[in-house]
């Protein structure tokens, strides 16, 4: 996911410092060292700037699409363990209930009900 976001900010930045590097060259002399100076800088803040915002948004966009996808077909996906971790939070497992035997209910008590 990461490599999207870097790569999208990089494509980002990359063409934002050519346009502004270009658009910054003076058409009446070109060659002036001055002006590609100022028309480098700029191109440089332009695309730190873009490559920032670029960073944040993409970020946002893609963590959002992926957050998005639906609790079970992400438990699918990750081979079912946070479908087993919420059904251990929720109440102990008919596996988990009977291997904890005497050592989840006192031995004089009562059988613990399950909670459905």
């Amino acid at each position: 996911m990461i490599i999207w976001i870097k790569r999208f900010a990089r494509i980002l930045a990359i063409s934002s410092f050519f346009i502004v590097f270009f658009l910054g060259i003076d058409p009446s002399d070109p060659f002036d060292r001055t002006a590609l100076f100022i028309a480098f800088l700029k191109g440089c803040l332009g695309a730190l700037l873009f490559w920032t915002v670029g960073f944040v948004l993409a970020d946002i966009v893609i963590k959002g699409l992926v957050a998005g996808v639906r609790t079970e077909k992400s438990d699918i996906i990750e081979g079912g363990v946070l479908q087993r971790l919420y059904e251990v939070q929720s109440g102990l497992t008919p596996e988990a209930e009977s291997a904890a035997g005497g050592r989840e209910r006192g031995r004089d008590s009562a059988p613990v009900e399950k909670k459905k």
